[in-house]
């Protein structure tokens, strides 16, 4: 089964999970196998979003601080490009993109 048949399944199941990504996530999580306890389902909704935290780290390596190593760097660059290629953005586009990360 693919992730994304996973995840539909999920949303099928769980109407709470529709609208808040943390309780896909613990269901998601214990259909893995993760016997969480109540205690520990209480404090992963309290934290912070994966997303929030993928963002701040990426926000602090933007300016230069304690960056991935270098395996890491060429992967997400590389993950980036294709991004971009996919997209297929039209030159206008992509000229006014550069105008910006030039600045």
């Amino acid at each position: 089964m693919t992730i994304g048949q996973q995840v539909e399944n999920i949303l099928k199941a769980s109407k709470r999970s529709r609208s808040d990504d943390k309780e896909l996530f613990i269901i998601y999580m214990q259909k893995w196998g993760m016997a969480l306890s109540d205690i520990q389902i209480e404090t992963f909704r309290r934290m912070p979003s994966f997303e929030t935290l993928r963002r701040v780290r990426q926000k602090i390596q933007q300016a230069g601080l304690y960056l991935a190593d270098e395996l890491t760097e060429k992967r997400r660059f590389e993950k980036y490009k294709n991004v971009k290629q996919q997209i297929s953005f039209s030159d206008e586009v992509d000229k006014l993109i550069d105008g910006w990360s030039n600045k």
